[in-house]
């Protein structure tokens, strides 16, 4: 893919995240008869607010349309604080620092714009999970 952060590549990451969502919350209200905490490294809103922070706001509009009847199944969205999360380049992170911190701005800035229920997670690894536990064990899923 040459245009990884473009609204087409975004589309297809967008649509099977969107397929695998649904087959997670089927299976947790087949086996308890009802939704269950779900938690996706990933969500179908990665897509719009990556082709926005390329500045494309039609395609992130067009990406957000796609799933916005699906948003009210989060109940809270994680983001890390990139300043408590050591980075290191890949095969699949390529991007520098800097990037880096132009999609956490634009994750921040999407999430406020939207109104979408976020907790930002800082910390060390311990800490961050320990904020998860502590928001599920709360009984506001």
């Amino acid at each position: 893919v040459t245009d990884r952060f473009g609204v087409s590549a975004q589309g297809n990451v967008q649509a099977l995240a969107l397929q695998k969502e649904r087959k997670a919350h089927a299976l947790v209200a087949t086996r308890l008869g009802r939704y269950s905490a779900i938690l996706c490294d990933r969500s179908v809103l990665d897509a719009p607010v990556y082709v926005h922070s390329q500045g494309d706001e039609l395609g992130a509009q067009g990406l957000l349309d796609r799933v916005r009847t699906w948003i009210p199944t989060y109940s809270r969205i994680f983001l890390l604080d990139p300043a408590d999360v050591p980075y290191s380049q890949d095969d699949i992170r390529a991007e520098d620092e800097t990037t880096r911190q132009l999609f956490h701005d634009t994750f921040l800035d999407f999430f406020n714009t939207n109104e979408l229920p976020y907790q930002l997670l800082s910390g060390n690894q311990d800490e961050r999970l320990q904020q998860v536990n502590e928001f599920i064990g709360s009984g506001r899923l």
